[in-house]
């Protein structure tokens, strides 16, 4: 029984005194060897389901071989980004932006040719003339359009713009001089 200290009754210590019955959940054994009075994970939690609601107890996590207990602001599961391999793109929008991003791609020289920085440019500019061209498509119907969104979207277009360049770039045709050689000898061999 435990009194409004919450004290066990009739549970002494060295001195004397009430000891605290420890404040642990249904099931659960309190760890053995913490120094007296300190307050483990699983307690902190019980303390704090009025805070976080429901039971926020948190699971174990092993780390390095050793198990670590996770506290309750921690998230618990991996976080799952999604990506373009997800999608089957026969939405109208994803149809938009791999067209806007295969017109790009071919006016600076080719997709072989761009570094992995500017195919990542290129698909955050067609990602933004996406969401411009729906904004476009919304305030041509008559529907209300937040201004700022639409301005920060043409900011953002314009800001891409200029990393990746406006002009169309030549794509490289002329053949290493192996790939020359080896035609110029095919060429002669027909002709003799």
């Amino acid at each position: 029984m435990v009194n409004s200290k919450g004290l066990a009754r009739g549970s002494r210590g060295p001195r004397g005194a009430y000891r605290r019955k420890p404040q642990v959940a249904r099931g659960e054994k309190r760890g053995r060897g913490r120094p007296k009075g300190s307050r483990n994970v699983l307690t902190r939690v019980i303390s704090d389901r009025g805070r976080y609601g429901g039971d926020a107890r948190p699971k174990p996590t092993r780390q390095n071989g050793k198990t670590r207990q996770l506290s309750c602001c921690e998230p618990s599961a991996k976080t799952r980004l999604l990506t373009r391999e997800h999608l089957d793109g026969r939405t109208v929008a994803a149809r938009h932006f791999d067209q806007l991003a295969a017109n790009i791609c071919a006016d600076l020289g080719g997709k072989d040719q761009l570094s992995a920085i500017e195919l990542t440019l290129v698909e955050a500019y067609a990602g933004a003339g996406t969401i411009l061209n729906d904004l476009n498509t919304r305030l041509l119907l008559g529907e209300k359009v937040d201004l700022e969104k639409h301005s920060q979207t043409i900011s953002a277009m314009v800001r891409i713009a200029t990393r990746l360049g406006t002009k169309r770039r030549a794509k490289d045709v002329t053949p290493n001089l192996q790939t020359y050689l080896r035609m110029r000898e095919h060429a002669e061999a027909e002709e003799s």
